[in-house]
């Protein structure tokens, strides 16, 4: 039996007001109390919560009820009771890194993705792309011969597509994952991805929440940095307890941390080097292609990956513009795509 006056019972009456698709002001304090400072540091509760706080304060009421949209059941404005979502017991994983420049960054990457293998076992294949510092090809060498990766080297330097393709192709019929290797992964971030990616045959692709990450990026599509005195760990803590579960549909994966079920990626195709080779655009064309063929790519509210980014190229650099240029003369349609998105908010 929930008891009244306990967290239990205070979610089972904002629950039950889902009937209506209202709270009241009474129910918005008690929601407070219920998430307590879970809002001030995850998307989708904390978002929804501190609108409606807005939405009381302007309407100035005191028992009436605020309206939510029909679109959003107010279930979400809670922390998910549902369960993870788990992958088949035969999928298997690659997970493909990318390496050029960033010596501290890529052992910081690699640190976290060795700690946190043992969920889903997967192969890690770095990538070593000619890389110009000579720390960074020993050290990757050394971890090969210790048997903690496996290393492909170019004996030039290729480009990132290139690099990313290498890997795909060395992962053989197994599903991969694309990660940059100036992120941190969380503990139990693949198997989350890989439950996600099964939930419905159609989904080609799972990117998870990052702090930098375009559409995939908390709080907001510009990003930021971690709040202060916070870990990559509690971040994924705090999607994890909101989010549990949930997923959004997206136009495009973003390509610093994206699972790709071998299905789609063999009928699809892999990246298009030669468009695309510096490495900017290359993910949103394949997802644009893998649209068209009938796959769905979704962001996996409950994964945080953090991202350092703009380490090769900067947010207004010539390569970037020209990728985009690309971009949309071949899929008029993508940039209204983004847009209706980031307006819908569907995450927020």
């Amino acid at each position: 039996m929930i008891r009244a006056g306990t967290a239990g019972g205070l979610r089972a009456e904002l629950i039950a007001s889902t009937r209506t698709n209202a709270f009241t002001t009474n129910q918005v304090m008690k929601l407070g109390r219920l998430i307590g400072d879970t809002a001030s540091r995850i998307p989708m509760v904390g978002r929804h919560f501190r609108s409606l706080q807005g939405r009381v304060r302007r309407a100035r009421i005191g028992t009436e009820p605020v309206a939510v949209s029909p679109t959003r059941p107010t279930a979400t404005y809670l922390p998910s009771q549902e369960a993870a979502w788990r992958a088949p017991s035969a999928v298997r994983v690659a997970v493909v890194i990318p390496v050029y420049r960033g010596l501290d960054e890529t052992r910081r990457c690699l640190a976290s993705v060795l700690a946190h293998r043992d969920d889903l076992p997967a192969e890690i294949i770095v990538v070593d792309d000619c890389s110009p510092e000579p720390g960074m090809s020993n050290w990757l060498r050394q971890l090969a011969a210790e048997g903690s990766i496996t290393l492909l080297r170019n004996d030039v330097n290729r480009g990132f597509v290139a690099s990313v393709n290498l890997g795909m192709a060395a992962a053989g019929d197994r599903d991969v994952v694309l990660l940059n290797s100036d992120t941190e992964v969380p503990s139990k971030w693949l198997s989350r991805l890989a439950g996600h990616a099964y939930s419905s045959p159609r989904i080609g692709s799972v990117t998870p929440y990052s702090n930098n990450a375009t559409i995939c990026s908390w709080p907001s599509v510009r990003g930021g940095s971690l709040p202060a005195g916070r870990t990559v760990a509690d971040m994924d803590a705090a999607f994890l307890a909101a989010n549990c579960g949930r997923q959004v549909d997206i136009p495009t994966a973003v390509g610093f941390c994206m699972y790709i079920r071998r299905d789609c990626l063999e009928a699809v195709g892999g990246f298009d080097e030669a468009t695309f080779g510096r490495g900017y655009g290359e993910e949103n064309d394949f997802c644009m292609r893998a649209t068209a063929a009938g796959w769905q790519h979704v962001l996996a509210c409950d994964t945080f990956v953090f991202h350092a980014g703009e380490t090769s190229f900067g947010k207004d650099s010539p390569e970037r513009a020209r990728a985009w240029s690309l971009l949309t003369a071949r899929y008029p349609h993508y940039a209204a795509a983004v847009a209706r998105h980031i307006e819908a908010d569907e995450a927020a």
